[in-house]
């Protein structure tokens, strides 16, 4: 079992999805068609729901390149702030920063119809109920059993990107319409979702398939100096079996 992680942090998704690019280009496959599980959160969920949603011949859709020329062509629209949002939301002191329009519009455009259950490979993307204060996880395996737990990607999509201050809180509902939940972004716990990703094959008692997990960050800002102004390569964490990637500014 091959597992997938990719972190939060907004705009800068751009920079695990060029990586995954690099890999595609690589080995002649979509990310999809390499892994069992991909698992996100915000930025990381979003490129999750597009690197699995199916297209007519069952296959991923879209190329991880094709995702990172998403967050070029469609960045500047949905973070986009006008004078009027800068005004009245105090430079996002008492709202959210950014109106959700140009999020929910490539969302739209990107995700199209389809569904959790339609993963083409398995899909855990992280989110928080701030009604009932508990973890929330979108999950394809379930999603494909119960019609309680499928819900549209785009609505995916959007919860797991609702970062606090700068989108704001949306509703999901399940397919079947049982129930709507209030959601913000996985973020507020688990920007990296990798521990929640491996508690979550371990509850299905699959940790004896593991054969690696590749966690992709989404690089940090660190003070300038003669030694860290420059790229961190792949790293080799042990037993664990993990591989991870970041970078400086």
């Amino acid at each position: 079992m091959k597992v997938l992680c990719v972190d939060g942090g907004g705009i800068r998704g751009l920079i695990p999805a060029l990586v995954l690019a690099e890999i595609e280009q690589r080995t002649g496959r979509r990310i999809a068609e390499l892994v069992d599980l991909v698992a996100g959160t915000s930025t990381g969920g979003i490129v999750a729901c597009g690197l699995t949603r199916p297209g007519p011949d069952g296959r991923p859709l879209y190329s991880a390149q094709e995702l990172a020329d998403i967050y070029v062509e469609e960045g500047p629209r949905i973070f986009h702030r006008s004078l009027l949002k800068r005004i009245f939301s105090v430079g996002g002191w008492i709202d959210e920063r950014y109106e959700d329009d140009g999020l929910n519009s490539a969302l739209a455009r990107y995700l199209g119809d389809a569904k959790l259950s339609d993963a083409v490979t398995d899909v855990f993307v992280t989110a928080y109920d701030i009604s009932g204060r508990f973890a929330f996880f979108f999950r394809s395996a379930r999603a494909r059993d119960d019609p309680a737990y499928d819900f549209p990607l785009v609505q995916v999509g959007r919860a797991t990107a609702a970062a606090p201050s700068y989108f704001e809180p949306t509703e999901v509902t399940d397919v079947a319409g049982t129930r709507t939940y209030p959601l913000i972004d996985g973020g507020v716990y688990a920007v990296n979702p990798s521990m929640c990703a491996f508690a979550d094959v371990a509850a299905a008692g699959r940790v004896g398939e593991l054969e690696l997990m590749l966690s992709l960050g989404t690089a940090s800002t660190r003070a300038p100096t003669r030694t860290s102004r420059r790229a961190r390569g792949a790293s080799w964490n042990g037993p664990a079996r993990c591989w991870t990637w970041s970078s400086t500014a």
